[in-house]
């Protein structure tokens, strides 16, 4: 069903994650996949153009079904996916590290936070300290 069109409307079917959370367009997401529903969704969008949506829950729970969703989600594609053994896929360092058996230290979040994952980030954190040190 992944990036399939509805003949003659130009509307693009595809599968949806309903979640407590809203995706802004242009964002990136982090999604532990473990429901077999989703598992297959996400499977269908890796072997298709790795397209979904993302839908906000109005009501209910993201896990089980039985939701109601807003009329009005984002287009989401996978840019990178991992999958253990066991059919889970970590979704950053911290809940792979617990997986692994070991404990992630978790800090209070604060604004000024950063979280370096790929070089383009260094060069954010960079201009953050420069900032820093002129306050």
């Amino acid at each position: 069903m992944t990036g399939s069109s509805t003949a003659g409307t130009g509307a693009l079917r595809l599968g949806m994650f309903p979640l407590s959370t809203v995706l802004f367009p242009h964002a990136q997401i982090p999604l532990h996949v473990f429901e077999p529903r989703y598992r297959a969704l996400t499977a269908d969008c890796l072997a298709g153009d790795a397209r979904f949506g993302i839908v906000l829950i109005a009501r209910g729970s993201e896990v089980g079904g039985g939701d109601e969703r807003m009329t009005v989600g984002t287009r989401a594609v996978i840019t990178h996916a991992a999958s253990l053994a066991d059919g889970r896929s970590p979704t950053d360092e911290a809940q792979a590290m617990e997986w692994a058996g070991q404990a992630a230290l978790l800090v209070q979040a604060q604004h000024s936070n950063i979280k370096i994952t790929t070089v383009a980030d260094l060069a954010l954190l960079e201009a953050i300290l420069r900032h820093r040190t002129m306050l």
